[in-house]
């Protein structure tokens, strides 16, 4: 997707985005349940890639790429 001018294949793009978010949703997850309640306090190693996977999910840049991600999150 590098290589495409940034107006075109944005479907596409779209599409790129919302799984990496998947992704990242999910590790931070594993690495909360992995560490059980202790991993979301401040002294876990789990508790900043947690916060950084959930980020760009709660702060989506565009209109479109939320309603995506909703659309994703909805199946």
């Amino acid at each position: 997707m590098d290589e495409v001018p940034a107006g075109e294949r944005l479907g596409d793009r779209l599409t790129v985005k919302t799984r990496a978010y998947d992704v990242l949703r999910a590790a931070a997850t594993a690495a909360i349940v992995a560490g059980g309640g202790r991993a979301s306090g401040l002294g876990s190693p789990a508790q900043r890639p947690a916060r950084e996977g959930l980020f760009p999910v709660v702060r989506g840049r565009t209109a479109d790429l939320r309603s995506a991600r909703l659309r994703a999150l909805r199946g």
